[in-house]
C-alpha cells in the first residue's frame, strides 16, 4: 500500500534569482515581438501605432565596408501617424523621432540598399537604414511606410494650407503651442 502512495520523483529545474530575471525578460521580449506592442502602445494621448517590431538599425557605409561583419544591436521601431520612432529595447529610451515631411522617401532592393530585406528611409533631416529579419517582413514594413506616406505627405506637401510656408500642418487641440 505504501508503494501506491509514493509520488515519482521528477527532475526539477534549478531556479536562481538571476535565471528567473533572465526568463522573465525573455518572455517579455517574445511577447512584445509576437503582439508587436511596446510601452509606447499604452501611452495616453499618442496615436495608434501602424506597425511595431524589433529590427536592426543598418549602417550607411559603403558596400565594401559592410563585408566586415560587426554585431548590430536590435532596436525597437514604431510607425506612428506622422513619424517613426526608434527606441532601445532594454530601457525604452527614445533614440530619435523621424518626422514625415515633403522629402520623406522609402527605398528597398538592390539598386538602393545592400539587400532585399533592407529598407532605406530618408527625410529632410536624416537617412536611416533598417534591416528586417526576412524579405516578408521587409515587404510588410514597406507597405506600412507607403500607407504612412499616402496618408501624411499630401497634408505636409501643400505650402498653401500651412502658415508661414511650413511643411507641417496646423494642429488643433494640442497640449503645447508656440
Amino acid at each position: 500500500e505504501q508503494e501506491k502512495n509514493v509520488i515519482p520523483c521528477f527532475p526539477q529545474k534549478f531556479h536562481s534569482p538571476s535565471t528567473e530575471f533572465e526568463d522573465s525578460n525573455t518572455v517579455d521580449q517574445r511577447c512584445r515581438e509576437f503582439f508587436e506592442i511596446s510601452s509606447l502602445s499604452f501611452v495616453d494621448g499618442l496615436s495608434v501605432s501602424l506597425k511595431e517590431n524589433q529590427l536592426e538599425k543598418g549602417n550607411n557605409m559603403c558596400r565594401l565596408c559592410t563585408l566586415v561583419k560587426h554585431p548590430q544591436q536590435k532596436n525597437w521601431f514604431a510607425i506612428k501617424d506622422t513619424y517613426i520612432i526608434h527606441m532601445r529595447t532594454d530601457s525604452s529610451e527614445i533614440r530619435f523621432p523621424m518626422l514625415v515631411d515633403h522629402e520623406f522617401q522609402i527605398k528597398n532592393g538592390f539598386p538602393h540598399t545592400f539587400g532585399s530585406n533592407t529598407i532605406k528611409i530618408s527625410n529632410l533631416q536624416q537617412t536611416l537604414s533598417i534591416k528586417c529579419k526576412n524579405e516578408r517582413q521587409a515587404i510588410e514594413w514597406k507597405e506600412q511606410l507607403e500607407k504612412l506616406i499616402d496618408n501624411t505627405v499630401p497634408t505636409f506637401s501643400s505650402a498653401f494650407t500651412t502658415r508661414f510656408s511650413s511643411f507641417a500642418p496646423i494642429r488643433e487641440n494640442q497640449l503645447a503651442y508656440w
